[in-house]
C-alpha cells in the first residue's frame, strides 16, 4: 500500500466511524471539497458538511468498490447508502424521509504534503433523490415509497 491509498483508506475508514475529528486531520487546513451540493473551502466548512450528512443519515456508509492511484491523487468508486432519519441539506433542512439509500459515487482525493487538499466527489444525486422520493424517477410514474 502506498502512502497516497494509505490517506485514502484512513479518509474513508473516519468517515464509515462518522469521525469529524480523525477526517479534520486528514484535510489540509485550506481544502477545496466540490459536489453536487457546491465547493466547500477550508477544513471548517467541510467538517459541518460531514456533520449534517451524519445527523442526516445516521448510518451513512461509503463501501469503496474500486481504487485506482495515481502520481498525487487517489480514485475511488464506490457505493453510498444509508438511511434518511435525520433533516437533510444543512441549513437548507428538509424534514427526514425515513427512506434508504443505495446510490454510485466517485471520490478524486489529491493529495498533498500527507494532507488532501482537494477533493472532486460525484454521487448519483438523481438517484439519491429519486430513493428518497423527493423527485419522480427519470421516465415519469411515482417517486419510489
Amino acid at each position: 500500500m502506498s502512502a497516497l491509498t494509505d490517506i485514502s483508506d484512513k479518509v474513508f475508514a473516519a468517515f464509515n466511524a462518522h469521525d469529524p475529528d480523525t477526517l479534520y486531520t486528514l484535510y489540509a487546513p485550506d481544502v477545496v471539497v466540490t459536489s453536487g451540493m457546491g465547493t466547500e473551502r477550508g477544513r471548517d466548512a467541510v467538517r459541518l458538511t460531514w456533520e449534517g450528512l451524519f445527523k442526516g443519515f445516521p448510518d451513512v456508509r461509503i463501501s469503496p468498490t474500486n481504487q485506482i492511484e495515481g502520481k498525487d491523487a487517489v480514485v475511488v468508486q464506490y457505493m453510498l447508502s444509508g438511511t434518511n432519519t435525520g433533516p437533510l441539506f444543512g441549513g437548507r433542512q428538509m424534514p427526514p424521509t425515513g427512506k434508504s439509500i443505495n446510490v454510485r459515487g466517485v471520490s478524486i482525493l489529491t493529495i498533498a504534503g500527507g494532507k488532501v487538499a482537494s477533493e472532486t466527489i460525484f454521487t448519483d444525486q438523481m438517484g439519491m433523490m429519486t430513493q428518497l422520493g423527493l423527485m419522480q424517477p427519470p421516465g415519469g410514474g411515482p417517486p419510489p415509497s
